[in-house]
């Protein structure tokens, strides 16, 4: 899978994990671990650590170290709409889901 691909199933799974399931918040880690290999080496630092942080989030959930679970999740979500717009926002600075970008590029937008 590419990035965009990766992208777009990491936004599904956030939308559908509960941060009460462990093994659900452990494979949307794997799913960002993922992303991280598959970025271009021309993506900038930013990106990258948008990646990271969410996963820290993610972690800290797990490892039951978070005050507040709900609000930890939401910071990920946050993360991945803001790699959303950096990762299919087209560069012109419009915000973009990925699949309004494969839309607009005239791709298929259902995942397999």
């Amino acid at each position: 899978m590419n990035s965009l691909e990766l992208l777009e199933d990491i936004s599904s799974a956030v939308v559908l994990v509960d941060v009460d399931d462990k093994p659900a918040l452990g494979k949307l880690m794997e799913k960002f671990e993922n992303l991280l290999q598959a970025l271009p080496k021309t993506t900038d630092k930013k990106t990258y650590d948008i990646i990271i942080r969410s996963m820290s989030y993610i972690k800290t959930i797990i490892l039951d170290d978070a005050k507040d679970p709900v609000k930890a999740f939401n910071e990920v979500s946050k993360g991945v709409s803001e790699l959303q717009v950096r990762l299919a926002g087209g560069g012109d600075g419009k915000e973009r889901t990925v699949r309004q970008f494969r839309s607009r590029r005239g791709g298929n937008v259902c995942s397999s």
